[in-house]
């Protein structure tokens, strides 16, 4: 086998590979977005209190500390107010 068809063999596979693997639906990525920027909040929230170890709820989305849940739940003034959507 020749390099250029090696190369060619090698990049077949490993796409052939990728699309056998990738069962993605069309939200998970998005939601994949979503947790990640959510751990970077989880940790700025820990900074912000002093590095605190924090409980977290994965289920309810909610810390069992009230001062974390105020950081990343905070209180809008109106109209800028994030309205609640119930999951």
């Amino acid at each position: 086998m020749g390099s250029s068809t090696r190369r060619t063999f090698l990049q077949a596979s490993a796409l052939s590979a990728l699309a056998a693997t990738r069962s993605w639906g069309a939200n998970d990525r998005i939601n994949i977005g979503r947790i990640s920027a959510d751990l970077c909040h989880l940790a700025n929230i820990s900074y912000r209190l002093d590095g605190r170890l924090l409980a977290f709820d994965p289920k309810t989305e909610r810390f069992t500390d009230d001062a974390a849940n105020r950081l990343a739940h905070p209180n809008y003034r109106a109209p800028y107010v994030i309205p609640h959507i119930a999951s």
